[in-house]
């Protein structure tokens, strides 16, 4: 373990914009995501109003009928909200759906509100959902995906998700709001997830939000807050996914309960794509995993890089370790840089951080940690495996209960 003496901080924004009219994040503010408040707002977008050529829907008949008879590249907006009676079933055709910034469709509490089966090989298509709320969408069983269940064929197909919230939807099993599974690509952007969650039917996974086996997955200036899990990823899981990259977001107040993950569970399994995690210019805040690892974070079983830049930990906590961050069976390279950890708290160890079993280099420059608590040992970071490679860090007032009151390492090849 190396260490160097620290130098004079220039903390960045959190996030690179000025302003984002959207939803739940309209809010003009100086500083970055803290200043962010959860108030639904209208319109939704800065580009209100439905786009040229759509067909406009303004009752259920009309969306179910419009749904049914839709070709590839169809537009659907919606000019009134909508509660319906069924499921909308697309089948195999690149549809975009819209709320012109302001109409919600909802489930009524009783059903899925999307279901897109893109499983034919022969074609590649994209279901993108802009502008709209969809809200109390709801499976039981176990079906996956309480809003939205998006299933493609053989990695060619992609889900797009602009300017949206997707709010108070429910699956026994995986993604209470979204479930993506099989796709190309999977990218969210300027949209909130709030209020989601899911039980504990089948290995329960991702309270807002789960993605399997996507290429590649990008979340960009997106809220996530007070989404839940019984088990893992209490609002996002990720699982045997390729290239992941978050952004310029804010995950608040989400938990998992029996398993890993507070805010973020990412398990990559399959060696078959490459699996690097970018993080950047991202709040975790007052997240929580009841007993697992992981209070926001949790990353295992990946060979490729994990890369974490200007990003806040804040008041996370799990009754087991990793208050912040988990990061378990790593072998390819982990870079934090210019990170921020205050008062995470862990039951075990690892008060910010936890790491374990991994066979590569960690390396921390620029790290602020401050009154970070572990009732074992490590009060802001503990690992017990692989190399360490710690510089310009300041470490404040964080303690443990037993050994290492800022930093146990327990690990010869440091």
């Amino acid at each position: 373990m190396s260490s160097r003496a620290a130098r004079p901080r220039s903390r960045r924004r959190l996030v690179g914009v000025s302003a984002v009219a959207v939803g739940a994040l309209l809010t003009t503010y100086a500083g970055g995501l803290r200043n962010f408040s959860y108030v639904r707002a209208e319109p939704l977008s800065a580009f209100a109003g439905c786009s040229p050529g759509a067909t406009q829907v303004s009752d259920d008949t009309q969306l179910q009928a419009a749904v049914a008879s839709s070709v590839d590249d169809s537009v659907i907006c919606i000019t009134a909200d909508i509660t319906v009676s069924q499921t909308l079933e697309i089948d195999d055709t690149t549809l975009t759906l819209e709320g012109g910034g302001t109409f919600e469709i909802s489930g009524g509490g009783t059903q899925r509100i999307i279901d897109a089966d893109f499983t034919d090989n022969t074609s590649d298509d994209t279901l993108t959902i802009r502008d709209i709320f969809l809200t109390q969408g709801r499976v039981v069983g176990t079906d996956r995906g309480g809003a939205v269940q998006i299933v493609g064929g053989n990695k060619s197909d992609a889900l797009v998700i602009t300017s949206a919230e997707v709010t108070h939807s429910y699956s026994a099993s995986g993604g209470g709001g979204v479930s993506a599974r099989n796709l190309s690509s999977v990218d969210i952007g300027l949209s909130v997830f709030a209020d989601d969650s899911i039980g504990t039917v089948n290995d329960a996974a991702g309270g807002a939000l789960e993605v399997v086996d996507a290429a590649y997955t990008t979340i960009t200036v997106t809220f996530f807050q007070d989404n839940s899990s019984a088990e893992w990823g209490g609002a996002v899981f990720l699982n045997d996914s390729g290239i992941t990259r978050i952004s310029d977001s804010r995950f608040e107040r989400n938990s998992s309960g029996s398993q890993a993950g507070g805010a973020i569970e990412i398990d990559i399994d399959d060696t078959t794509l490459p699996g690097a995690i970018y993080v950047t210019d991202t709040l975790f805040g007052h997240n929580s995993s009841t007993s697992g690892l992981g209070g926001a974070v949790r990353i295992d079983d990946n060979d490729d890089t994990v890369s974490f830049s200007s990003v806040t930990f804040e008041s996370n906590s799990t009754g087991s370790s990793g208050g912040g961050l988990s990061i378990s069976t790593q072998s390819g390279p982990v870079h934090l840089s210019d990170i921020t950890a205050t008062d995470n708290t862990a039951g075990s160890s690892g008060g910010f951080l936890r790491v374990s079993n991994t066979t590569s280099t960690l390396t921390i420059e620029d790290l602020d940690s401050r009154r970070n608590y572990a009732s074992s040992d490590g009060g802001s970071i503990k690992q017990s495996s692989g190399i360490l490679d710690l510089s310009e860090s300041t470490f404040v007032d964080d303690s443990a209960g037993f050994d290492g009151g800022a930093v146990y390492f327990n690990d010869d090849s440091a």
